[in-house]
């Protein structure tokens, strides 16, 4: 029995001594590689990626804006534009319609940030700068009238307030 347990402790302790020596890496922290996009590089936003992205997002969150039919984004690099075009039921407030339209171009920007990391992000100020460059169509329609269909030049004042999405 003492033989056992003298083996035991030499396995452990010989396990123990083993691990101990392992090799210590002493190498300097480095920051992770970041691209520095040059000012004037043209780099053309992906409409489609952002109208599928935000669509998504805001089907996770389909019972808050139940009110919306239909929403279809697109946009154009050359005129710089994006156009929004919802389809709401009746009887919705202008504040649920502010709300998601907030909710709309806050996504739009935040996802434009991501393919063009030299716009600013949308924040609890504003929308960021994405639509300091791009102008903004949007359509929103009741059945077949129009409820609402403006263009908002880059760099105007947009009539929305800002809802940041985490």
């Amino acid at each position: 029995m003492k033989k056992i347990q003298l083996i035991i402790i030499l396995a452990v302790f010989t396990s123990l001594s083993v691990t101990a020596c392992k090799p210590k890496y002493n190498t300097a922290m480095q920051d992770p590689v970041s691209v520095t996009i040059a000012a004037d590089q043209v780099i053309n936003i992906d409409f489609d990626q952002i109208s599928d992205d935000v669509i998504e997002n805001l089907s996770d969150d389909a019972q808050t804006y139940a009110f919306v039919k239909d929403l279809q984004i697109s946009g154009t690099n050359d005129p710089k534009q994006v156009n929004i075009t919802v389809e709401i039921m009746d009887d919705v407030s202008d504040d649920a319609i502010k709300l998601f339209m907030s909710d709309v171009l806050t996504q739009i920007s935040q996802e434009a940030c991501v393919q063009d990391s030299r716009y600013t992000e949308p924040s609890a100020d504003g929308l960021g700068s994405f639509y300091d460059s791009y102008a903004i169509h949007y359509e929103i329609k009741q059945g077949d009238a129009d409820y609402e269909n403006q263009t908002i030049s880059a760099g105007e004042s947009i009539p929305f307030g800002t809802v940041v999405s985490e």
